[in-house]
């Protein structure tokens, strides 16, 4: 990754540490190698209620506000469960880059 943050309540949680290094491995998969350096990763958890939720942050240049996807616990423990996810996340990124570069374009375009 171009650049791998993890928080202090991830990192302080074996069981969510363990499946977030887990996830962040199937997640450089997915991307590839050209992507993967160039994408940034957050990874950190909140309590809603009784439920502990993992957040997972992508950005690029493109998008560096990000995307952000949610994940049960029990989620991220479940391979085809998380995988999922994560695809659904690098498809947001990537639909959030195109729409930036499209408007750049229309910018470009308009000024001539």
């Amino acid at each position: 990754m171009k650049s791998l943050d993890l928080s202090t309540e991830v990192m302080s949680d074996q069981r969510i540490m363990t499946l977030v290094n887990r996830a962040q491995a199937w997640l450089e998969d997915l991307l590839g190698p050209q992507s993967t350096r160039l994408v940034d990763a957050k990874w950190s958890s909140k309590q809603v209620g009784a439920l502990t939720l993992v957040v997972l942050n992508l950005s690029d240049w493109t998008w560096p506000q990000g995307v952000e996807t949610l994940f049960e616990v029990d989620d991220l423990a479940v391979e085809s469960r998380a995988r999922q996810r994560l695809h659904r996340a690098w498809g947001d990124l990537l639909q959030a880059r195109n729409h930036q570069q499209l408007l750049e374009l229309e910018q470009l375009v308009g000024k001539e």
